[in-house]
């Protein structure tokens, strides 16, 4: 229904016969539109910053992260994983 009242709405307004080749034009540049205007919001409200994995953290948070990976795999995994972690100086 949308598109036979875009359709009709743009006949009328301009004042020429229905071309599929120009309904079609205006169909990808609409999405591209928007996709360009909804990424370039999501980039202004993000913040990017590298993952610091030395920065401080409160007693909570540390405590949500141990039961994170605790949840996620077996002692055998954390062990394996640990032993083969870089060093940190």
């Amino acid at each position: 229904m949308h598109k036979l009242l875009r359709i009709v709405w743009g006949m009328l307004s301009s004042n020429k016969p229905y071309d599929a080749e120009v309904d079609q034009k205006n169909q990808t540049k609409n999405i591209k539109g928007q996709i360009n205007t909804y990424t370039e919001e999501v980039d202004k409200k993000r913040r990017f910053q590298e993952h610091d994995k030395a920065a401080p953290i409160s007693s909570r948070q540390n405590k949500k992260r141990k039961a994170h990976l605790e949840s996620q795999v077996g002692n055998a995994e954390q062990m394996r994983d640990h032993l083969n972690a870089p060093e940190q100086n």
